[in-house]
């Protein structure tokens, strides 16, 4: 949704901060969920299926109709929904090996992964590459390069190999994917201008895809997760999973109508990573990062920052990094 204003509101930094809170959120849940037996498959099941019913719901309660499921280009919207349902599931098993604060922090490469991808012609992108933005994507991955160095060392109170790996991989996939999906939704906002139109299809694709991994895995016995511990308790973390995911995205709608996405993807860093280390520690006895941790997470960042940061005598970049 193109913003009305250019400028940030009390209210849109409310919105977005919500949002990306909720996201943790729903991170959180499908690591608690994985205590009651639910594998990543489960979590991602009830992230679409649940996520699709509440995005049915709240386009009917705002637009008083179902109009909107239909897409003037469905083959765009086929590809970026495969994108984010790859992001969620790359964050769901990040999580599972190396923790809810170092996946966050990682999440921070991906506007530098965003830059990457928008420099690709043979993927229909013409984005192209300067100075500053390059710097940005050296100094991101120089942090990223030396907090993965940091998991091969038994002081560094990190995941070891092969989890760090693993884990890292997953979530820079991810990124990898994030960076396609947010490239591509320009061309989508111009022929499916409501928002819902992505948001259910997105759920929709989800649902799709999660079907046929859960098909596949009653043929395959090997591959099923161990017993389900079913209690009011696993159900309440279960449909948390697809709330708070969907919410989310709602959220980072309105909040999308009020500001730029340029000037509020900043004030994700400033919720995300301290609610995820404060979760990640209280709630699953993570470790809290040590000083060289740290340090490589503030690199990570100010890689990041340095790209929406305005040059002088010119106005802020365009956010490589956007929520839909």
């Amino acid at each position: 949704m193109k913003s009305s204003k250019s400028k940030l509101t009390v209210r849109a930094i409310a919105y977005w901060m919500s949002g990306a809170s909720l996201i943790i959120g729903m991170q959180t849940a499908a690591k608690l969920a994985a205590q009651y037996g639910y594998s990543v498959r489960h979590s991602m099941t009830a992230r679409y299926i649940g996520g699709l019913m509440l995005g049915l719901l709240l386009m009917w309660v705002v637009n008083r109709s179902m109009r909107s499921i239909r897409s003037a280009n469905w083959k765009l919207q086929t590809q970026r929904s495969v994108a984010v349902v790859v992001i969620t599931f790359g964050l769901f098993v990040s999580n599972q090996w190396i923790g809810l604060g170092l996946t966050t922090a990682f999440t921070y490469s991906w506007p530098a992964l965003c830059l990457i991808v928008g420099w690709q012609r043979w993927l229909g992108f013409d984005e192209k590459p300067d100075f500053r933005s390059a710097v940005s994507v050296l100094i991101t991955f120089i942090g990223v390069g030396m907090l993965v160095r940091l998991g091969l060392h038994p002081a560094a109170g990190s995941p070891h190999l092969p989890a760090v790996a693993i884990g890292t991989c997953a979530v820079l996939l991810a990124g990898l994917c994030t960076g396609y999906q947010v490239n591509i939704t320009p061309k989508i906002k111009v022929v499916d201008p409501d928002p819902f139109t992505g948001l259910v299809w997105m759920m929709f694709i989800g649902v799709l895809g999660i079907g046929m991994w859960d098909a596949g895995a009653w043929f395959m016995p090997a591959a099923r997760a161990p017993q389900l511990v079913f209690s009011t308790a696993s159900v309440v973390v279960a449909l948390a999973i697809p709330v708070c995911g969907t919410v989310a995205q709602y959220l980072y709608i309105l909040a999308q109508a009020e500001a730029p996405t340029r000037l509020l993807t900043p004030l994700t860093s400033l919720v995300q990573l301290p609610l995820a280390l404060v979760v990640g520690h209280f709630a699953f006895r993570e470790a809290w990062p040590i000083f060289e941790e740290a340090l490589w997470m503030s690199v990570i960042f100010a890689g990041s920052l340095l790209n929406y940061l305005p040059m002088p005598n010119s106005g802020p970049p365009t956010s490589p990094k956007g929520a839909n």
